[in-house]
C-alpha cells in the first residue's frame, strides 16, 4: 500500500508539471502560426500599436494624437511598438498570461490557508487554475490579439495576490504597525494595492464601476470580520 501510495503521488506529481508544459508548447505553436498580415487580428491592435509608435517618437496621446485610448495605453504598447512584430506582441502578451497564472496559482493556495477554499494538502488545483487563466487569456475570441484586457486581467490578478499576501500574513500573527505609521509595510502593501487598481482603470474605463462596487461590497462586508489589532489599535 505504501508503495502504490508513493507510486500515486509521483505519477500525480509528473501529470501536474507536464500539463503547464504542454500547454505552453500549444500556445507558443498556435501564437507562431498565426498569420500576422493586416486583417488578420483585429484593428484596435493596430490603432494601439500606432499609439505606441507615435510615444517612441515623443509625442503623447492628445497633443495632435487622438486614438480613443487612454494615455495608459501607449506606455504598455510602446516595447511592441519598438519591436515591430506582431509575433513578438503575442509572445509578450503569453508572458503576461503566464505570469498572471502564476499569480493565480499563488492566490488559490493562499485562500485554502485562508479558508476561502477548501483543498487537501498537496492538492494540484492551483496549478491548475492558472493554467485555466492563461488557457482562456489565449482562447477566447481576440485573446490571441493581446489587447488591453490582458493588462487589465494582469493588475486585477496581482491586486488580488497582494491582498492574499496581506491577509495571510495578518492570519499568520504577524505584527502590524499603528495606523497613522504610513511608512510601514501595511500601508505600502495597501498603496501598491491601490496602484494596481488604478493601472487596471486606467486601461479600461468600464472596469471601475463593478470594482467600485466590488470594494462597497468588502467594505460592508468587513463590519462582520472579526477586529484586527494593530500595536495597541484595533481595526
Amino acid at each position: 500500500q505504501a508503495e502504490d501510495g508513493i507510486r500515486d503521488h509521483c505519477v500525480t506529481g509528473v501529470q501536474t508539471c507536464a500539463l503547464p508544459i504542454l500547454i505552453v508548447v500549444g500556445l507558443l505553436a498556435k501564437l507562431l502560426r498565426a498569420p500576422s498580415l493586416p486583417g488578420t487580428y483585429p484593428l484596435e491592435l493596430d490603432v494601439l500599436l500606432y499609439g505606441g509608435q507615435r510615444l517612441l517618437h515623443g509625442q503623447w496621446l492628445y497633443q495632435g494624437l487622438v486614438t480613443g485610448s487612454q494615455p495608459l495605453a501607449q506606455i504598455l504598447f510602446a516595447p511592441s511598438a519598438w519591436s515591430g512584430s506582431i509575433q513578438a506582441h503575442r509572445l509578450l502578451i503569453l508572458a503576461l498570461n503566464l505570469w498572471g497564472g502564476v499569480l493565480v496559482g499563488r492566490i488559490l493556495r493562499r485562500g485554502s490557508r485562508l479558508g476561502l477554499i477548501q483543498l487537501p494538502a498537496g492538492s494540484s488545483l492551483p496549478w491548475l487554475g492558472g493554467a485555466l487563466f492563461v488557457t482562456l487569456s489565449q482562447i477566447f475570441p481576440e485573446g490571441s490579439a493581446g489587447l488591453l484586457h490582458h493588462f487589465v486581467n494582469l493588475f486585477l490578478v496581482a491586486a488580488l495576490e497582494r491582498a492574499t499576501a496581506l491577509a495571510d500574513a495578518c492570519r499568520a500573527g504577524r505584527p502590524l504597525p499603528r495606523p497613522l505609521q504610513l511608512q510601514s509595510p501595511l500601508w505600502r502593501q495597501l498603496a501598491l494595492i491601490g496602484l494596481l487598481l488604478m493601472l487596471a482603470c486606467s486601461c479600461l474605463l468600464q472596469v471601475a464601476p463593478p470594482l467600485v462596487m466590488v470594494i462597497a461590497l468588502l467594505l460592508v462586508r468587513a463590519r462582520r470580520w472579526p477586529r484586527l489589532k494593530i500595536g495597541r489599535a484595533h481595526v
